[in-house]
C-alpha cells in the first residue's frame, strides 16, 4: 500500500471510531410523556403562579435546593439563607412579572432527552401576559429518595429572551 493509502485509511477507522463514541454518548430523544412528569409540573407551575415553595419543596431535589441557596441576593449581595427565598425571588418574581400566571390545564408535551441519569421533559404552556406565543417550559427530572424529584427548570418564550 501506498503512504496516501494508508493515511487514507487511517482517517477513515478515525472518522469511524469518532462517530461511534458520539452515537454511544448521544442523549436519546424521545416523544413517550413519562407518567410522573404532567402531574408534578402542573403541581410547579401553579406554585410559581402562586409564590408558593412549600407545596412543591419535596419535589425538589437536594442539588436543586442547594444551587437556590447558592445564588445572590441582588438587594443584599450575600447568599440567599434558605431556598424558599430565593425560589421566589428568582423563579417566582421574573417569571410572574414578565410573562404572568400559568394558565392551569394549558400544559402541552413536547418531547423528552434522556442523558446521563437526567430526563429533560419539554412543555409548551401558556401564560397570561404572553402575547408573542407559546412558553416553552423545560422539566429536568432525577431520581432521588425513591422517586422522581426536579433537578432543574428552565422557561423560554419571546417575552423572556427581550
Amino acid at each position: 500500500m501506498t503512504n496516501k493509502k494508508i493515511l487514507l485509511l487511517a482517517w477513515v477507522l478515525i472518522l469511524v471510531t469518532v462517530s461511534f463514541l458520539f452515537v454511544g454518548g448521544c442523549a436519546k430523544r424521545g416523544i413517550t410523556e413519562p407518567d410522573y412528569s404532567k402531574a408534578i409540573a402542573e403541581d410547579f407551575l401553579l406554585a410559581v403562579s402562586a409564590n408558593d415553595y412549600d407545596s412543591v419543596s419535596d419535589k425538589l431535589s437536594e442539588d436543586f435546593k442547594k444551587s437556590l441557596k447558592a445564588m445572590i441576593n441582588t438587594e443584599t449581595q450575600q447568599e440567599y439563607g434558605n431556598e424558599k427565598e430565593a425560589f421566589i425571588d428568582k423563579i417566582c418574581k421574573p417569571i410572574n412579572e414578565k410573562i404572568g400566571e400559568y394558565e392551569k390545564g394549558s400544559l402541552s408535551f413536547i418531547k423528552t432527552l434522556t442523558e446521563k441519569g437526567f430526563t429533560s421533559v419539554f412543555y409548551e404552556t401558556k401564560y397570561s401576559k404572553e402575547t408573542q406565543g407559546a412558553v416553552t417550559v423545560q422539566f429536568v427530572f432525577e431520581e432521588g429518595e425513591g422517586k422522581m424529584l426536579v433537578g432543574g427548570l428552565w422557561f423560554s418564550s419571546k417575552t423572556l429572551k427581550q
